[in-house]
């Protein structure tokens, strides 16, 4: 492991150590790292997750025919695709998820598919499988 150096201020400092020690992480370091192990994975800078979870967050109230092209677009990448579920949630939201093969850059034309849809108000990228690959070193 190769040690950094980071500036933050004493707020959000204590805000890490007080989650730190609430989810009982041993140090506040090894929470910075699953931090940016998940903000790395958000964005698709991770290659080496066996499945993605994409998370689509839309609304048909101010957008009718959103849900409608989310489905066409699944359907443009089915290949690539292993399941989906659309679930109606409260307000003419809706929350799509998306479980695919592999991770960027198989992903990534899926994904800026997705965002590019008038009515998705959020779609994120999670990797799924990331474990001891990454913990030493393998990203």
């Amino acid at each position: 492991m190769v040690v950094i150096s980071v500036s933050l201020p004493s707020s959000l400092v204590r805000k890490l150590n007080e989650l730190a020690s609430r989810l009982g992480y041993k140090s506040r370091s090894e929470l910075v790292k699953d931090a940016v192990l998940e903000y790395l994975s958000s964005k698709g800078e991770i290659s080496n997750a066996p499945y993605s979870v994409i998370i689509v967050v839309s609304d048909h109230e101010s957008e009718p025919k959103v849900d409608k092209r989310i489905i066409e677009v699944i359907h443009d990448y089915e290949t690539e695709i292993v399941s989906y579920q659309h679930q109606m949630l409260e307000g003419g939201l809706c929350i799509t998820t998306i479980i695919t093969k592999g991770f960027p850059p198989h992903t990534a034309p899926l994904l800026r598919s997705l965002r590019s849809i008038r009515g998705v108000l959020e779609a994120q990228l999670l990797g799924v499988g990331l474990g001891k690959e990454l913990e030493q070193g393998g990203v």
